[in-house]
Protein backbone atom coordinates (compact mmCIF):
# COMPACT_ATOMS: atom_id res chain seq x y z
CA UNK A 1 0.00 0.00 0.00
CA UNK A 2 2.58 2.63 0.90
CA UNK A 3 4.75 1.96 -2.76
CA UNK A 4 0.62 2.63 -4.55
CA UNK A 5 0.49 5.69 -2.05
CA UNK A 6 4.07 7.09 -3.52
CA UNK A 7 3.31 5.55 -7.06
CA UNK A 8 0.15 7.65 -6.79
CA UNK A 9 1.94 11.08 -5.23
CA UNK A 10 4.36 10.81 -8.20
CA UNK A 11 1.78 10.34 -10.55
CA UNK A 12 0.18 13.31 -9.37
CA UNK A 13 3.35 15.06 -9.46
CA UNK A 14 3.97 14.79 -12.90
CA UNK A 15 0.61 15.93 -13.96
CA UNK A 16 1.00 19.01 -12.21
CA UNK A 17 4.41 19.29 -13.11
CA UNK A 18 3.03 18.87 -17.09
CA UNK A 19 0.14 21.40 -16.66
CA UNK A 20 2.38 23.96 -14.99
CA UNK A 21 4.98 22.79 -17.88
CA UNK A 22 2.34 23.81 -20.39
CA UNK A 23 1.50 26.74 -18.53
CA UNK A 24 4.68 28.57 -18.55
CA UNK A 25 5.06 26.67 -22.67
CA UNK A 26 1.59 28.51 -23.58
CA UNK A 27 2.69 32.13 -21.99
CA UNK A 28 6.08 31.35 -23.82
CA UNK A 29 4.57 31.26 -26.85
CA UNK A 30 2.38 33.77 -27.01
CA UNK A 31 4.51 36.52 -25.33
CA UNK A 32 7.91 36.03 -26.94
CA UNK A 33 6.96 36.22 -30.76
CA UNK A 34 4.41 39.43 -29.86
CA UNK A 35 7.23 40.48 -28.19
CA UNK A 36 10.45 39.98 -30.09
CA UNK A 37 8.06 40.48 -33.43
CA UNK A 38 6.22 43.27 -32.43
CA UNK A 39 9.68 45.16 -30.85
CA UNK A 40 11.00 44.87 -34.81
CA UNK A 41 8.24 45.88 -36.58
CA UNK A 42 8.25 49.04 -34.62
CA UNK A 43 12.19 49.26 -34.80
CA UNK A 44 11.28 49.12 -38.63
CA UNK A 45 8.34 51.65 -38.26
CA UNK A 46 10.97 54.25 -36.82
CA UNK A 47 13.32 53.53 -38.58
CA UNK A 48 11.68 54.22 -41.87
CA UNK A 49 8.81 56.22 -40.69
CA UNK A 50 6.04 54.21 -41.98
CA UNK A 51 3.98 53.79 -38.66
CA UNK A 52 2.07 51.41 -37.85
CA UNK A 53 2.40 49.48 -41.35
CA UNK A 54 5.28 46.89 -40.05
CA UNK A 55 4.30 47.21 -36.97
CA UNK A 56 0.93 45.40 -37.62
CA UNK A 57 2.56 43.01 -40.23
CA UNK A 58 5.29 41.80 -38.10
CA UNK A 59 2.09 41.00 -35.30
CA UNK A 60 0.33 39.30 -38.03
CA UNK A 61 3.44 37.19 -38.16
CA UNK A 62 3.76 36.64 -34.34
CA UNK A 63 -0.17 35.61 -34.40
CA UNK A 64 0.70 32.85 -37.12
CA UNK A 65 3.39 31.66 -35.43
CA UNK A 66 2.02 31.59 -32.04
CA UNK A 67 -0.78 29.59 -33.13
CA UNK A 68 1.64 26.94 -34.97
CA UNK A 69 3.78 26.30 -31.56
CA UNK A 70 0.49 26.11 -29.82
CA UNK A 71 -1.10 23.26 -31.71
CA UNK A 72 2.29 21.54 -31.71
CA UNK A 73 2.06 21.71 -28.11
CA UNK A 74 -1.64 20.47 -27.81
CA UNK A 75 -0.89 17.87 -30.33
CA UNK A 76 1.95 16.38 -28.21
CA UNK A 77 -0.09 16.50 -24.96
CA UNK A 78 -3.07 15.28 -26.48
CA UNK A 79 -0.66 12.00 -27.52
CA UNK A 80 0.75 12.14 -23.83
CA UNK A 81 -2.97 12.53 -22.15
CA UNK A 82 -4.04 9.84 -24.18
CA UNK A 83 -1.38 7.37 -23.15
CA UNK A 84 -1.94 8.35 -19.60
CA UNK A 85 -5.54 7.38 -20.10
CA UNK A 86 -4.54 3.95 -21.45
CA UNK A 87 -1.97 3.55 -18.43
CA UNK A 88 -5.03 4.24 -15.98
CA UNK A 89 -7.33 2.07 -17.51
CA UNK A 90 -5.12 -0.57 -17.66
CA UNK A 91 -4.08 -0.30 -13.93
CA UNK A 92 -7.95 0.14 -13.33
CA UNK A 93 -8.94 -2.92 -14.94
CA UNK A 94 -5.69 -5.68 -12.75
CA UNK A 95 -6.71 -3.97 -10.28
CA UNK A 96 -10.85 -5.11 -10.58
CA UNK A 97 -9.32 -8.70 -11.99
CA UNK A 98 -7.55 -9.19 -8.48
CA UNK A 99 -10.49 -7.96 -6.35
CA UNK A 100 -11.99 -10.75 -8.25
CA UNK A 101 -9.07 -13.20 -6.78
Amino acid sequence: MVLETSSMSEKNKSIKQLVLGMAAYTSASIMGPLIIFGGFGYFLDKLLGKYPLWTLVFLAAAFVLTNILLFRKIKKLSAIMEKYGEEMKKKKEQEEKEKEK
